[in-house]
């Protein structure tokens, strides 16, 4: 259902919230998230993030079309990572979320990813998905759409499928470890010792929800896990005992009902008629505007469009090699008790 205000009214909450001049983020009580409790009684509030870098005008066209589809099911907000000290101003309509709000939110992840020497995009969107979490209280549950995803008919059939479903994770291609030991991020992941084998599973993530009871709950835990967040979030669902479900596809853990529906999902080494892989790109412009004849109601990604790779190129020589924050020159802070 809708949320509880417009776009713009969520927006300027949103960007309200956070005291740059106290040096804190918001209010926090017990390393809880200070959100709204929902009316039991009444349908789950929802808000659909796109999670972005740049905006091209092809892009913008894209979000808008969402914004017109999707406004039946849930109030639609853009979201971008500032890297770095996070000094540049927010695009119209965009919330910007900083390298220090990431931090506060999953302060043992962002840890990790200072050691490692890696990005946010390079494994670590569960810390920005926490920290929009932070940053948009108020709602139940969320979608997280990453900017280079498309749908090949209107969003609004793909948000009704799911409309009545509780699961506390959904997103695509789930595979126990055991069925997917070639996963090449497996060689970094690590979990707590009572952490069940049947219980570890990979994922794919350029489009999944969330409910705001798994991004409490993952906020204190994941600082026992390491590695890459299509694992380290769903498994730290599993173990928590709550509901993680595959949205189609035809992997190992789908529901008989969604078989086959939604997506085609490939390994790297085996892309070829995949609609939703991580690389190569499945096409240079998104579906409305391409003039090409697709196979109706299939999540595609990645869609990279020309002006938005160039953007990305002139971006990624301009930026440091890896994350900076000021606020992180001393030791790493110790994660939330648990």
């Amino acid at each position: 259902m809708v949320g509880p205000k417009s776009t713009a009214q969520v927006l300027a909450r949103a960007k309200a919230s956070v005291l740059r001049g106290s040096g804190r983020v918001g209010a926090r009580r017990d390393n809880r998230l200070l959100c709204t409790r929902p009316d039991r009684t009444s349908a789950p509030r929802t808000a659909i993030v796109v999670l972005t870098h740049l905006r091209d005008p092809e892009q913008k066209q894209a979000f808008a079309r969402l914004v017109r589809e999707a406004d039946k099911y849930g109030t639609v907000v853009q979201v971008q990572h500032a890297s770095g000290a996070g000094t540049r101003p927010a695009p119209a309509g965009c919330l910007m979320i900083t390298d220090w709000e990431l931090a506060q939110a999953a302060p043992y992840r962002f840890a990790q990813m200072q050691k490692a020497g890696l990005a946010v995009a390079r494994g670590f969107v569960d810390m920005l998905m926490v920290a929009a979490v932070r940053r948009l209280p108020g709602f139940d549950r969320y979608w997280f759409i990453e900017y280079d995803v498309d749908f090949s008919a209107p969003w609004s059939q793909f948000f009704s499928r799911f409309d009545r479903c509780n699961a506390d994770l959904l997103c695509a291609a789930l595979h126990p470890r055991h069925l997917s030991e070639h996963w090449v991020h497996w060689s970094w992941f690590g979990g707590p010792a009572d952490a069940r084998a049947s219980g570890i599973v990979r994922s794919f993530l350029p489009v999944a929800r969330i409910t705001r009871r798994l991004v409490e709950i993952y906020a204190v835990r994941s600082g026992r896990w390491s590695g890459h967040n299509e694992a380290v979030l769903p498994s730290v669902a599993l173990h928590a005992g709550l509901s993680v479900q595959d949205m189609g596809g035809d992997g190992p853990m789908v529901l008989p009902a969604r078989r086959g529906r939604l997506y085609k999902f490939r390994a790297q080494k085996d892309a070829g008629h995949a609609t939703f892989r991580a690389y190569p790109h499945v096409s240079r412009k998104y579906f409305p505007f391409s003039g090409q004849r697709l196979p109706r109601e299939y999540l595609w990604h990645p869609v990279k469009t020309a002006a938005f790779r160039a953007a990305k190129r002139r971006q990624t020589t301009a930026r440091p090699a890896r994350p900076t924050s000021p606020v992180w020159s001393d030791p790493a802070p110790k994660p939330p008790p648990l």
